[in-house]
């Protein structure tokens, strides 16, 4: 099997894993009855929201390409940014492995709640 392919199916496993865990995890909430649970997976999914946007720098790809830069800049300085941002960009995948299945969840609760009850 391909490297990449790996890679994929890892990634996919991950984002099932913790799927499973969320929505395990707010059905106990749901069936306690614990009001608070809803609105602290509200509360975490615009908070995992926020982190990655801001660790992201918004929702666009990072520069890495050193011609787009400001020609002032030094090539230790370009390169430098482009560390910085690429190292972010890769932070800030890592929160979607846990902001994904969080918004799945939440999806299917107001699916549930508007079409099945």
């Amino acid at each position: 099997m391909p490297e990449q392919t790996k890679r994929v199916l890892k990634r996919l496993a991950v984002l099932a894993v913790n799927f499973i865990l969320l929505f395990a995890l707010y059905r106990i909430f749901l069936k306690l009855q614990w009001p608070v649970g809803t609105y602290l997976y509200y509360v975490a999914a615009a908070g995992l929201f926020i982190a990655y946007f801001t660790i992201n720098r918004g929702l666009g790809k990072p520069v890495t390409d050193p011609q787009e830069l400001p020609d002032e800049w030094t090539h230790k300085e370009k390169s430098d940014y482009i560390a910085r941002v690429t190292a972010a960009h890769e932070r800030a995948k890592k929160l979607l492995y846990v902001l994904m299945p969080l918004i799945a969840v939440l999806m299917i609760d107001i699916i549930t709640l508007f079409y099945f009850s």
